[in-house]
């Protein structure tokens, strides 16, 4: 009886780490891929990444068609436009847009509406795991499950960013080469003018700040464990 007891109070414990473990991974994978979506998906963002490192003086692009440019392309990724059709004044005429380039950007929205979706289902599912491991669980809420599944997507972000930061060209190749071979073009592509690396590598910054937001939001269940604890405390002393 006593083996069984202590089976069972086992197994409890192992369930709320467990719980706790996936709540914190989910919730930081979901929180990381919302920072993403944001940075993506900022008009006014891609438009200071724009005017400062696109040479769109030595090209006399006009700064309205830059300003539009970037509307365009975010309301695109938002899903409010239907098709991603810029129309870019240079001083040589028009900027043409390749075929390719296009299904591109339609790759880049597609990804990105999925995304969503899964940071979505992902938040929701962590959010209903923490709520039963704080009310249904014996033993309560895991903080040290939870400090474990919140640490690795920020360790593995953190080697991704130290990477950007030591060679941004050869990480950056890699990532479209893994994951979005269809965005690898030549730098002579006329289009590719409006995406020079200096562009996406002054996302870093940004990202960070957004991260650091991220993970101020999760240390919350983490204090309202420890409030949960010191009352549970103070009812028994």
């Amino acid at each position: 009886m006593e083996q069984s007891k202590r089976h069972h109070s086992r197994f409890i414990r192992l369930l709320s780490h467990g719980a706790g473990f996936l709540s914190g991974l989910m919730l930081t994978v979901s929180l990381i891929i919302f920072s993403l979506l944001i940075l993506l998906t900022s008009t006014g963002l891609f438009h200071r990444a724009l005017t400062n490192s696109v040479q769109w003086e030595a090209m006399e692009i006009p700064q309205e068609d830059l300003r539009a440019f970037a509307e365009e392309t975010m309301e695109y990724f938002r899903g409010s436009k239907p098709c991603w059709q810029p129309v870019i004044r240079t001083g040589s005429g028009l900027l043409p847009v390749a075929e390719s380039f296009t299904l591109h950007m339609e790759t880049v929205k597609n990804g990105i509406q999925s995304a969503l979706v899964l940071a979505c289902i992902l938040s929701s599912a962590a959010l209903l795991l923490l709520a039963a491991s704080f009310l249904l669980l014996p033993c309560g809420f895991s903080s040290k499950g939870y400090l474990a599944g919140l640490l690795c997507p920020f360790l593995l972000a953190g080697a991704v960013v130290i990477a950007a930061m030591i060679d941004f060209q050869d990480l950056w190749f890699w990532l479209h080469q893994r994951f979005i071979p269809d965005g690898i073009f030549s730098a002579g592509e006329p289009i590719m003018r409006m995406f020079p690396l200096s562009l996406f590598f002054s996302y870093i910054i940004p990202l960070l700040l957004l991260l650091a937001a991220a993970l101020i939001l999760l240390l919350i269940p983490l204090l309202a464990s420890r409030k949960k604890f010191r009352k549970k405390q103070s009812r028994y002393s």
